[in-house]
């Protein structure tokens, strides 16, 4: 029982971790793009801001249903948080992608 306890625990973990890390590593390459004044970066600074909070948005409500199934597994509310959660992040990734193929590329 205890092993099954600590693999859940891991489990939830590599989620909040991973989300974690890639949510800074966006932060980092949009925040690289515009401070080196890539035009694509510059011409789209607005919407990738508001991008990135929802999916920092995403990462915490992934994290706070990781914290809940922790807590207790028997209840299904800590899954739909990190349903939706993770559906936020995604969607937020994929806006990064169009925003930036949809900016024109000259200031």
């Amino acid at each position: 029982m205890p092993s099954l306890l600590l693999g859940e625990t891991l489990g939830q973990l590599k989620l909040v971790l991973g989300l974690s890390g890639a949510t800074l590593a966006a932060v980092f390459a949009i925040g690289k793009g515009i401070e080196l004044e890539a035009p694509k970066f510059l011409a789209a600074r607005r919407r990738l801001t508001l991008i990135l909070v929802s999916m920092v948005l995403g990462a915490v409500i992934a994290s706070t249903g990781a914290l809940e199934v922790t807590i207790q597994a028997s209840n299904p509310w800590g899954t739909n948080l990190e349903i939706i959660g993770i559906a936020s992040y995604v969607i937020g990734a994929a806006a990064i992608v169009l925003v930036l193929l949809i900016a024109p590329s000259e200031g």
